[in-house]
């Protein structure tokens, strides 16, 4: 009976290579100069692959924080990298909650872009026209006096164009201000409804952290179980 038991279970040996072989399937450690790096099942490649990025978004950066991601949390198997991949994504869903808070909050024109220069002058040249039409200067007959009164109406609206920036200019923390008060009154609800995204992610990242160490925990405990089983078996068998 004793000789027929031990046959059911490796040597020590053996046992740990056929474990390692094992956790080969689902990670394996390369040692890259000093650094650890995980590799990611093919499984977790398939079903969490850069396509699902915005356009705007670098898969670099989408790979790498995977990458370190699994080299702090080391998952031990299949469950355990499906949370690793998940805490990604909440992840970048964070990131990109407060871009777009920030891009609302922002005092600058990050929402509606600048005029280019064609449009500017092309504002300037009708408020020119504009001018020149109500101050009557159709009605002088000498052209000469026409393109004269017309190039000091350009002029003059060249000026207020310049006044005008340099008093933006000069006022700018002031303006700052206002517009950053002005964009959280017209856009209080999409800054609520960022505000829960960006809490619903932080307490989602905490939840799948836990689970993690749980499962870790329980995994730990499995183990420490059947190193003891072993050995009470060898000294039995002795």
């Amino acid at each position: 009976m004793t000789q027929s038991a031990k046959q059911l279970r490796l040597p020590r040996s053996e046992q740990s290579t056929d474990t390692a072989a094992t956790k080969r399937g689902s990670k394996s450690v390369v040692n890259s100069g000093e650094a650890l790096k995980a590799s990611v099942p093919s499984i977790i490649h398939e079903l969490y692959s850069a396509p699902t990025l915005y356009p705007d978004e670098d898969p670099a950066l989408f790979e790498r924080l995977f990458e370190e991601l699994a080299h702090a949390l080391a998952p031990a198997d299949l469950t355990q990298w499906l949370l690793v991949a998940d805490l990604r994504a909440v992840i970048l869903d964070e990131g990109r909650y407060r871009k777009m808070l920030a891009m609302i909050m922002s005092p600058k024109k990050l929402i509606e872009p600048e005029e280019s220069e064609q449009e500017t002058e092309s504002k300037l040249n009708d408020r020119a026209v504009t001018l020149y039409t109500l101050r009557g200067v159709c009605n002088v007959e000498k052209l000469e006096e026409q393109k004269r009164i017309w190039e000091e109406i350009n002029k003059e609206v060249q000026d207020q164009y310049e006044a005008r920036r340099a008093l933006e200019k000069d006022n700018a923390p002031e303006l700052e201000r206002r517009a950053a008060v002005s964009n959280f009154q017209e856009y209080s609800e999409e800054i609520e409804k960022l505000d829960c995204l960006i809490e619903r992610c932080r307490k989602t990242r905490t939840t799948i952290l836990s689970r993690l160490e749980a499962m870790k925990a329980i995994s730990s405990n499995l183990h420490r179980t059947a190193e003891i089983e072993d050995v009470e078996f060898t000294e039995a068998a002795q």
